[in-house]
Order: structure tokens, then C-alpha cells, then sequence
């Protein structure tokens, strides 16, 4: 039974939300598969340390965000759950803060 049971869901680390939305700007939000070179994603994250990119996309990959091949990849892709994140985070940061009365 304890099989059946979904891990918790954490909200992702910030890097992986801004390699992310880095990914979905770099395709212009076209449809996957499509792959996008780490290092283009690490230089519109103005970013030269690979060490905590790995980090960020094997994170990604383990939460179905990203698909990826090998330990250091050339290339990632974002999946339709990365896609649907994004959007999400799209709409919260768009939408119109409540003033407290």
C-alpha cells in the first residue's frame, strides 16, 4: 500500500524556476520535444558555474520538469509538466496583488 502513496510535492528551488522559464523563453514556447543547449539556458541565466546547473537539472528531471541524457547534459528539454509549472508561475506573478482591508 505505501507504494500507492504520491511523494510530497515541494515547491521547486529558484534556479530550477528560472532555468525554466529561461527554456520556455529560448523555444518561444513551442511545443516539446524541443531541445535547447545548457549553455544557451546558462547564459540568458548570465551564469558560468555548471556545478549547481546539474544540480538544478537533475532536480528537474527527477520531477518530470525536464528531460535530459547523461549526468552532465548537452541539452535539456522541457516536458508538458515543466510547461504547465511555468504557465502557473506565469499566471501568479501576473495576477493583481489583494490589498488587505
Amino acid at each position: 500500500m505505501s507504494g500507492d502513496r504520491k511523494a510530497p510535492i515541494y515547491p521547486p528551488p529558484a534556479l530550477v524556476l528560472a532555468m525554466l522559464r529561461a527554456a520556455r523563453d529560448l523555444t518561444q514556447h513551442r511545443r516539446p520535444p524541443y531541445w535547447i543547449p545548457v549553455d544557451t539556458v546558462m547564459e540568458r541565466l548570465a551564469t558560468k558555474d555548471r556545478e549547481p546547473v546539474d544540480r538544478a537539472i537533475r532536480y528537474a528531471v527527477s520531477h518530470k520538469l525536464f528531460k535530459a541524457i547523461g549526468r552532465s547534459p548537452k541539452s535539456v528539454v522541457v516536458t508538458t509538466n515543466g510547461i504547465r509549472l511555468a504557465k502557473n508561475i506565469d499566471k501568479r506573478q501576473t495576477a493583481p496583488q489583494r490589498t488587505p482591508r
